[in-house]
């Protein structure tokens, strides 16, 4: 069979070289020309001195300290990192609102000592400032003997203007308890010395206080000075207060501390007089200025002003307090002078504390209570103490009966309580007893918390002001080291308050609306969504 020839050649293939006989085919390599103009442009923005310094500020950036670290690293922020006025922040929190975002988390890492310690090199103590010598003696004994920020920004201020009304801010744990006190401990010893004759009931001073644990922790403090300097010191507080009427101490008192209601009642009702008082203070004055004390805090401040005066006039008013309370000027203007009032503060004021590691964690509302027991389990196998927030006593509860069933011990701190039953409860836990405490922001104003180690947010609070209680209660003057915070974050109201407080890590400023007043922010939400349902 032949083959016909079409013209074509056989192919051979070179088996023994493993290539065909035709050479390979070498393509020009492609070349894409650039206008001259463009390139032009191109090599004058690298060379732009602007452009070249944003790339190096970029490089450095990278070196500094992480301050949030994000679970996504594009979303990370490094110490002194700025944004453009008009770019977009980029927080970590703004995709929260979803459903999908359930997982994600961030952590406020600290880059700063603690700043009520560690704000000056000469390192200022008691002795330094012109105390009398027997109180400087007494603060030594009681191991008081160098001053924090807000005592030695308020206490030479005070004594050089006696005269004046103080208002006193700082964070949490700082020591403002010996920064109204120290002063009024001075003016008290003066006035004790020219003292001619005596009155039963009538004290030199007169320390208000929201609640009555806090109450309790303040007049420990004062009778302990006290009795080193001669001083009586009486604590009053609220429960039976007809008994302590009829059946109270009559006797001579230097200095009253007491909760709110029941100094009211007992001023009052004249088992207290007025008549010798010429110093009051008023601890976490944010919290008497919330529309749940309001009024009353006025009223009971104007029973101390001279006889037919609604004006507090003949009494020196000192207030202390986390933040400086909403619409200050406007309340107190109708019992005094609102701008002569020597206001002292730290730099901190209404920020995050930086010298405490804060995580957020976006959890979904059916998985809460397993993350919580995590958390807690994790923590009391190194034996730590904890506090775990939530923002109504029904949660509290819940949040006890939820642990104890799981076999760990904790006890329950809530308004909703018998108040004996309560300070037993805080008994068990300050002594060790108990490790676990769950609670409200009952125990977040004042009480001191020192050997706590981690606090856990099971509801994130409503406004800020609560927030930066609650973190207040870890990392304080002479306590544990490496306390910390937890926040586990599951409602969109929530999340708005964390976008605040994550804008202001950001941008190094304070947080915008920190509002106390829990009272209006609830009618306001309830308000708005009637006007909702209407317009649907």
């Amino acid at each position: 069979m032949s083959v016909r020839n079409l013209g074509f050649e056989p192919h051979s293939y070179n088996h023994q070289k493993g290539r065909g006989r035709n050479p390979p085919m070498h393509l020009e390599k492609l070349r894409i020309t650039v206008p001259v103009p463009v390139q032009t442009r191109a090599l004058k923005r690298h060379r732009n001195p602007k452009n070249i310094a944003a790339a190096l500020d970029k490089e450095k950036l990278k070196q500094r300290k992480v301050i949030i670290s994000s679970k996504r690293p594009e979303l990370n922020h490094r110490l002194a990192q700025q944004y453009g006025t008009f770019d977009k922040l980029p927080l970590v929190s703004e995709g929260w609102y979803h459903r999908k975002s359930v997982g994600d988390h961030f952590t406020i890492n600290p880059f700063q000592p603690h700043a009520a310690t560690n704000f000056d090199e000469s390192n200022p103590k008691f002795a330094d400032y012109p105390l009398d010598v027997r109180l400087v003696k007494a603060l030594d004994v009681c191991g008081f003997t160098m001053a924090t920020n807000i005592q030695h920004e308020a206490i030479p201020k005070m004594l050089e203007y006696r005269d004046n009304n103080t208002l006193i801010a700082a964070e949490t744990g700082n020591g403002k308890t010996l920064a109204f006190l120290v002063p009024m401990l001075n003016q008290l010893l003066y006035h004790k010395d020219a003292e001619e004759t005596e009155a039963v009931n009538s004290p030199y001073a007169v320390i208000v206080t929201p609640g009555r644990e806090l109450a309790d922790q303040v007049g420990e403090v004062a009778e302990r000075l006290g009795a080193e300097l001669g001083l009586r010191v009486r604590v009053h507080k609220g429960g039976q207060i007809r008994k302590q009427i009829l059946q109270g101490p009559r006797d001579v008192v230097d200095i009253v501390v007491g909760s709110h209601g029941a100094l009211r009642k007992l001023f009052h009702e004249g088992y207290l007089k007025t008549g010798r008082t010429s110093m009051l203070a008023l601890d976490e004055i944010d919290t008497l200025l919330d529309d749940t004390f309001k009024d009353e805090t006025i009223n009971f401040i104007s029973k101390f002003g001279l006889q037919g005066q609604s004006v507090a006039t003949g009494v020196n008013v000192t207030m202390a307090g986390a933040t400086f309370p909403t619409n200050f000027d406007t309340y107190l203007s109708a019992v005094m002078d609102t701008d002569d009032v020597l206001k002292v503060s730290t730099n901190n004021i209404h920020r995050v504390l930086f010298h405490i590691p804060q995580k957020f964690v976006r959890v979904s509302k059916s998985k809460k209570a397993d993350k919580l027991l995590e958390l807690v389990e994790t923590n009391l196998s190194k034996n730590q103490k904890i506090v775990i927030f939530s923002n109504d006593s029904k949660t509290s509860d819940f949040v006890q009966m939820f642990l104890n069933e799981n076999n760990i011990e904790c006890v329950n701190f809530n308004g909703a309580q018998h108040y004996k039953y309560r300070r037993d409860k805080l008994d068990r836990f300050i002594t060790g007893e108990v490790n676990v405490l769950s609670c409200t922001d009952l125990i977040s104003r004042g009480i001191d918390t020192s050997t706590v180690n981690h606090v856990i947010n099971y509801d994130f609070p409503l406004n800020p002001a609560d927030y930066i209680h609650r973190v207040g209660r870890v990392g304080r003057v002479n306590g544990v080291k490496h306390g910390r915070v937890t926040s586990l974050v599951d409602t969109m109201a929530g999340v708005k308050v964390l976008q605040n407080i994550e804008t202001s890590v950001r941008k190094n400023s304070e947080i915008k609306n920190v509002n106390n007043n829990i009272i209006r922010i609830i009618q306001h939400r309830a308000e708005r969504h009637h006007q909702r349902k209407i317009l649907l």
